[in-house]
């Protein structure tokens, strides 16, 4: 499990490897609400706005904006897999401790 510390209001990045053309897409669940606010960063038309050369539906990473809201800590479970498939078994996890401080 990854740590990230991070302050009240102050927001961090996490980047997981993705599978463009697999169908296969991150989700996540927070553990201790109010704490942090995840979100995820679409930013699929940006990459290919600023390099044409990477094909639409190629594999680039998935990135989550995660903000801290309210001190204390909260845990981050990921998991990978097709989203028509949600009793299926992830393909990959990622599990982060965040700690939000003032």
């Amino acid at each position: 499990m990854e740590t990230k510390i991070l302050r009240l209001n102050d927001s961090i990045f996490i980047a997981l490897p993705g599978k463009g053309t697999s169908g296969l897409v991150w989700q996540f669940k927070v553990d201790n609400e109010g704490i942090i606010e995840v979100s995820k960063v679409d930013y699929e038309d940006d990459v290919h706005e600023i390099d044409k050369n990477i094909p639409v539906g190629s594999s680039i990473p998935e990135v989550f904006k995660v903000i801290g809201k309210k001190k204390g800590n909260a845990k981050i479970h990921f998991e990978q897999r097709r989203p028509w498939e949600p009793s299926s078994t992830p393909i990959d996890t990622g599990d982060y401790e965040i700690t939000v401080e003032e």
